[in-house]
């Protein structure tokens, strides 16, 4: 395993790759700023990548002028477990928040479970069926003067 581990990559050339991949979804493509960045999304992100990400973007000097990473946009992120627990919070057929539990719940084939591609498809098919209600919803509901 070791030998193996040591023909990967150098740390700062796969974050250079990651850094340079996200470079292209920008929303503008002039004046690219940490404004115009792509927004971070994930499982269990703000509790496990996020650290990571601002740990290496401090070593690699990718931060705004707070010393906080300025790959993401600063103020988004979309953390699919949160997403999850504002909708299943008072169910009980859900046994926990883990993958493994929402693809049981879901009917998500575990085939290739906890491979990082796997586990990016499934979290990616979840946010995107999360964010198309939400948008229905949206659509139907009035929140304008809806404290009056």
């Amino acid at each position: 395993v070791l030998a193996e581990w040591r023909g990967y990559p150098q740390q700062k050339q796969s974050w250079n790759i990651f850094v340079d991949y996200l470079n292209k979804y920008h929303s503008r493509s002039s004046k690219k700023s940490q404004f115009s960045a792509p927004i971070a999304a994930g499982y269990n992100i703000f509790r496990f990548d996020l650290k990571i990400i601002d740990r290496l973007s401090q070593k690699y000097g990718n931060t705004n002028k707070e010393n906080n990473s300025d790959i993401f946009y600063p103020r988004d992120v979309v953390d699919v477990m949160n997403l999850v627990f504002y909708w299943f919070e008072q169910n009980q057929e859900l046994k926990s928040y883990t993958m493994d539990s929402l693809r049981d719940y879901f009917g998500i084939s575990k085939d290739g479970a906890h491979d990082a591609i796997k586990d990016v498809k499934d979290t990616a098919e979840i946010m995107i069926r999360f964010l198309k209600l939400h948008r229905n919803l949206a659509s139907k509901i009035k929140f304008k003067n809806s404290f009056k």
